[in-house]
């Protein structure tokens, strides 16, 4: 369950993966994360539109994770476009969740499913 989870979307993009648990889980707590600028400052802009008080963005290079975050879900929605990538955000993931966290990680292009054979 989402309701009331911290709630950590990587790569976020436009942000809809996060958005929509936002909106539809009561008392969720998002960050959405990605580490181009110009991509922050629309995911911004997304929160003021949508009146989501209780979400923040943050740059976040899935290449540079901090471990010590305590996330109960971690989304991660198409940003892995190579090998490294999957390696990358993996570790990231692992860092970022609480224990007996969850994530959800999609990759919908079959040619960037990098890794997949490691995860669960």
């Amino acid at each position: 369950a989402i309701e009331r989870a911290r709630v950590l979307e990587l790569g976020a993009g436009t942000g809809l993966a996060g958005l929509v648990c936002a909106a539809a889980a009561d008392g969720a707590v998002l960050t959405l994360t990605d580490a181009n600028a110009a991509v922050l400052a629309n995911l911004r802009y997304s929160l003021s539109l949508n009146a989501l008080p209780s979400a923040r963005c943050r740059p976040c290079d899935f290449y540079a994770a901090e471990p010590g975050a305590a996330y109960d879900v971690v989304l991660a929605a198409d940003c892995v476009a190579s090998p490294d990538d999957a390696d990358a955000l993996l570790a990231t993931v692992a860092a970022s969740l609480a224990p007996g966290g969850t994530a959800w990680v999609v990759c919908a292009a079959a040619a960037n499913r990098y890794g997949t054979e490691r995860v669960a």
